[in-house]
């Protein structure tokens, strides 16, 4: 919700756009338990919206990336 509340901020009534845009990939990404099967449609819909591809291509895998980082920590300590 904080997410939301600062594209909110940001994008304005854009974000609500942008949230129906990314039903599709955030469904995919919940159902197969892997964002990584949701990448391809993810950065196709984000390009539609308007981010430039320069942008989409180092953010998104550096998101993955990270994103990775804190799956093998939880597990180290767990």
């Amino acid at each position: 919700l904080v997410l939301i509340g600062a594209g909110w901020a940001v994008l304005g009534r854009g974000v609500v756009r942008l949230l129906r845009l990314l039903r599709a990939p955030m469904i995919l990404a919940f159902s197969t338990a892997s964002s990584e099967a949701a990448f391809p449609r993810t950065v196709e819909v984000l390009e539609r919206f308007g981010v430039r591809p320069r942008v989409t291509g180092f953010v998104l895998p550096l998101g993955y990336s990270f994103n990775l980082d804190g799956s093998m920590m939880y597990q180290a300590m767990a």
